[in-house]
């Protein structure tokens, strides 16, 4: 019989779980949370404070059996401490206050990994993520397209929709011409999981092809319209690694898999020749553009002649490029200040606008040294072990769907400020919190 302070338990669990469950559907759908104010507050931000201040007593419950029997929490723990220390370190140093405050708001989402390790210990809850995430990701597909749509089918300027997104901050919208439009915002890459979900939840059952397939067309449609270098890098790794996963781990299925990939690729290519026939605009080829600025596309195809607006956008693209160059060059010299504990927190490029810049894991890097990044990616280190086995023994499990779409994010954040925010380390947490609890699993079983 269960105990009555096991069901108040297990009921408060319940409730930092839905809890949770909510801040990363408002990271799929809403971007960076800033849609629904109360006060000062979003309701994201106190979705994380109750996460974390109501996981202290079950952390505190199960001390010795939840941390230091496992290496993965006892290195989130240990990371966070360098981070707190580190932060004293950037006030001594008299680091920039404002970039100070800006790195402890961001990197405060890890947090969440005790919180996802404590509410992830059951099997099913991971799928119920992955379904309320495909969910979400996939009603931010629909409304995507629906604005573009209507605002290519107005071509007057902002629809409703354009204004709703921009006022609620779903998304960042760029008119870069009048049919080409641009959407990007980090939560887009939460698409890329959700493809793999649904790649593999068909590949499990052979079941509803089509519907599928056209959904996960949606979904790299809308990746598309991004117009992001690194989201096109990060999506096309992510799947790519999936593919050969699934003919390796599904050997018997390799004809299904293929089949579900030609549909795919034909279900994206017929909804991009739709709208590039409707609209008159090759956007396929705009991406190319994009990712290479200084490639003629009329040396290989046959194009339109380039309108004013697209070439003034170019070439905005590589006054931006020049921008990384020198903030990569300036975190070159950060970094060789002190390799191996960074400059602690609030120090960075100080011609860039609160020290925010695009690269990622080089501002890891100047922050926390090596020892600091090596702790932030310890888990990850684990995760591509965890990955290995099941390639070697063809074993299928949700872990492994979890850990391949983390590729796409960390892929992403080289050339974006991803991972240190609540888009990347809230999926981050999830993905600690399954290794974690499938070491748990592997324990027991000895």
């Amino acid at each position: 019989m269960v105990s009555k302070s096991a069901k108040i338990i297990s009921i408060f669990e319940s409730t930092l779980f839905f809890a949770f469950l909510a801040i990363i559907v408002d990271c799929v759908f809403t971007g960076y949370g800033h849609w629904l104010m109360l006060g000062p507050f979003s309701i994201r931000i106190l979705l994380w404070g109750y996460c974390v201040a109501g996981c202290i007593p079950l952390i505190v419950i199960k001390w010795k059996q939840a941390v230091f029997p496992n290496s993965v929490i006892f290195a989130v723990l240990c990371f966070g401490l360098y981070f707190i220390s580190q932060a004293v370190r950037g006030y001594l140093r008299g680091n920039d206050s404002q970039i100070l405050v800006n790195d402890v708001r961001a990197y405060s989402w890890i947090a969440l990994a005790p919180v996802a390790c404590v509410v992830f210990g059951k099997k099913s809850r991971i799928e119920i993520l992955l379904r309320a995430m495909t969910i979400s990701s996939l009603s931010f597909a629909v409304l995507i397209l629906a604005t573009f749509l209507s605002a290519n089918i107005a071509r007057d300027g902002d629809t409703a929709l354009i204004g709703f997104i921009m006022n609620s901050q779903l998304c960042s919208i760029s008119r870069i011409s009048k049919s080409i439009i641009r959407f990007s915002y980090g939560n887009s890459i939460y698409i890329v999981p959700t493809i793999i979900y649904l790649f593999f939840q068909y590949i499990t059952s052979l079941k509803i092809l089509f519907p599928s397939a056209l959904l996960v067309g949606f979904g790299l449609i809308v990746l598309l319209f991004t117009y992001t270098r690194s989201y096109y890098l990060g999506a096309m790794l992510a799947l790519l690694i999936t593919i050969a996963f699934a003919y390796r781990v599904f050997s018997v299925k390799t004809k299904n898999i293929s089949i579900y990939i030609s549909l795919v690729a034909v279900c994206s290519i017929i909804i991009i020749l739709i709208f590039n026939l409707s609209f008159k605009e090759d956007y396929f080829l705009f991406s190319i553009k994009r990712i290479f600025p200084g490639f003629e596309i009329s040396k290989i195809v046959a194009t339109p002649v380039q309108s004013k607006d697209i070439e003034n956008y170019i070439e905005l693209t590589k006054s931006s490029d020049t921008v990384r160059k020198q903030t990569m060059d300036e975190l070159s010299k950060l970094i060789k200040n002190n390799y191996l504990f960074g400059n602690g927190l609030g120090s960075g490029v100080a011609f860039r606008e609160c020290g925010r810049v695009e690269y990622f894991y080089q501002d890891l890097l100047q922050k926390l040294g090596i020892f600091g990044m090596a702790l932030f990616l310890y888990p990850i280190i684990l995760m591509v072990k965890s990955s290995i086995w099941y390639f070697k023994k063809k074993v299928f499990s949700l872990d492994l769907v979890i850990y391949l779409g983390l590729v796409a994010f960390l892929v992403a954040s080289y050339f974006n400020p991803i991972m240190n925010s609540s888009i990347g380390l809230c999926y981050y947490s999830v993905c600690i919190a399954v290794l974690y609890n499938s070491q748990k699993e592997k324990r027991k079983a000895l």
